[in-house]
């Protein structure tokens, strides 16, 4: 038996080389040559490993040191997810003194002071003086504050990603950093994947969650109940007006609840589903001695980091 084993492990030994020798030259060893290439230059990138998160503001109170146009932008976001703003500047843009004029923010006309800070949630500092900004952030971290400090990571215990917005979804893109650009294209590539079906159907799901709460108690249940609703037509159906379709089926699972299939049939539905928005590329996947990306990913775009 081990006789005949022998020319069966060689074989398997061979096939294995060369498929390591593909995978050798293939795409991903060759950008890898690059990059290490580029590190022997003094080319590379120390990146951090930020912690995603949305973060509630609605009635706090947010700062931000700088009134231009850099910092228009960033009063507008904070404005738009419910901030009470209040703005220190040397000078500001007409929109941010018009902001201000309608009693949607406060705006004091003078140069930074530490105590601005007393009270506050969080801080943004968009200046063009450094001095300025290192201040901001030290002041913030004395107080164990959210700062940001606009295009200087260092700078910052927070970056702000770049959005695709449609109602509640929220698809955040953030390149640590590394390349705002990048993160800007990657947004408006989603923003032509995901369009207004998606907030409508944000709407619809949510309003169903208290109904569901009631009928099925345990998560689980609910859980089997609206992947079955999401994994299937439901936002192409929503996408073409399919108004009846989308309250049929809707109620079908309901009706059916968490038992229309064994788990195992369920799980087979999950992994079949197509994906939401098809790659017109097969992904580049490298391995390497290094932490990899994760899943952490209107226009509305605060940082774009």
């Amino acid at each position: 038996m081990a006789a005949r084993q022998r020319p069966l492990a060689r074989l398997r030994g061979a096939v294995a080389r060369r498929r390591n020798r593909r995978a050798a030259s293939g795409p991903a060893s060759r950008i890898e040559s690059l990059l290490a290439r580029w590190r022997k230059r003094g080319r590379r990138w120390d990146t951090r490993p930020y912690y995603p998160a949305i973060l509630d503001i609605a009635g706090r109170t947010a700062i931000v040191v700088g009134g231009g146009k850099v910092g228009e932008g960033k009063i507008e976001g904070l404005l738009g997810a419910g901030a009470n703003v209040r703005v220190v500047s040397l000078t500001a843009t007409d929109a941010v003194r018009r902001w201000a004029a309608d009693g949607r923010i406060e705006l004091e006309l003078r140069a930074y002071e530490s105590a601005d800070l007393e009270g506050a949630f969080l801080v943004v500092a968009a200046t063009e003086d450094n001095p300025t900004n290192v201040r901001v952030f030290e002041d913030a971290e004395a107080r164990q504050m959210l700062c940001n400090v606009v295009d200087v990571t260092h700078l910052c215990n927070f970056i702000l990603p770049s959005i695709v917005r449609r109602g509640d979804l929220a698809i955040a893109v953030s390149t640590g950093g590394a390349s705002p650009a990048m993160a800007r294209r990657i947004r408006l590539s989603l923003a032509q994947c995901y369009g207004d079906e998606y907030a409508v159907a944000m709407e619809l799901l949510g309003s169903l969650r208290e109904e569901l709460k009631q009928m099925y108690p345990a998560p689980a249940d609910r859980k089997v109940l609206f992947e079955r609703m999401v994994y299937s037509d439901l936002v192409d159906m929503v996408r073409a007006g399919e108004a009846d379709g989308v309250e049929a089926w809707v109620q079908r699972c309901i009706d059916e609840g968490p038992g229309y299939a064994t788990p195992e049939e369920h799980r087979a539905m999950l992994e079949s589903a197509r994906p939401e928005c098809k790659l017109r590329f097969q992904p580049l996947e490298i391995q390497a001695d290094r932490p990899q990306a994760d899943d952490r990913v209107s226009g509305d775009t605060v940082n774009g980091r």
